[in-house]
């Protein structure tokens, strides 16, 4: 009866350690087209917007690489105007400047529904070129489960002699892994 009692206790143990941290695993939010988490991601827009009291600064692509897991992603990206008027090369301002994005930081946090941006910019003017820096530590994410992809908003500061001090972004990005859709879950 203790032999009994002994395996039986044994077998407890072996569930506890085994089963519970397997259960506690949270499941994967954006998962690639094997329905595995996907690591590496790809986020497009071709409609991100900033918008600041002196008019908007528009490009016609934003493109990030993220690495991550569990939701939470991070890395860098490049923006870039159309191959005509008014964006072409670099990005455009609504008053008519061009606009060379120099780097952009980005973080996502699914799970939080939470973005952090931070885009360096040359404003070129009749008067000179600027460089300037936008942040946005805190922009609200939004996604339907099961699309491949996430809307994202928020406020902006801005910072460098001349330039802007707030200001807005928002846009929509398609989320790819590997070059094909993922699920976000």
């Amino acid at each position: 009866m203790f032999k009994k009692l002994t395996l039986l206790a044994m077998a407890v143990v072996a569930l506890v350690v085994f089963a519970v941290p397997a259960a506690a695993q949270a499941e994967p939010i954006v998962t690639d087209s094997l329905g595995e988490e996907a690591t590496h991601i790809t986020a497009v827009s071709e409609n991100t917007v900033s918008t600041t009291p002196v008019g908007k600064l528009e490009c016609d692509t934003v493109d990030l690489t993220l690495t991550g897991s569990t939701g939470k992603y991070h890395g860098s990206g490049t923006a870039k105007g159309g191959a005509t008027e008014p964006h072409a090369g670099p990005c455009a301002s609504s008053a008519g400047f061009h606009v060379h994005i120099t780097s952009i930081t980005a973080a996502v946090d699914l799970p939080a529904k939470t973005a952090s941006f931070t885009y360096a910019y040359q404003l070129t003017t009749p008067m000179g070129t600027l460089s300037c820096t936008f942040t946005a530590s805190e922009a609200a994410v939004s996604y339907t489960s099961g699309s491949d992809k996430i809307s994202v908003s928020g406020s902006m500061t801005g910072s460098g002699p001349g330039c802007a001090t707030s200001g807005s972004i928002s846009g929509e990005f398609t989320v790819t892994s590997g070059g094909e859709p993922v699920v976000i879950h």
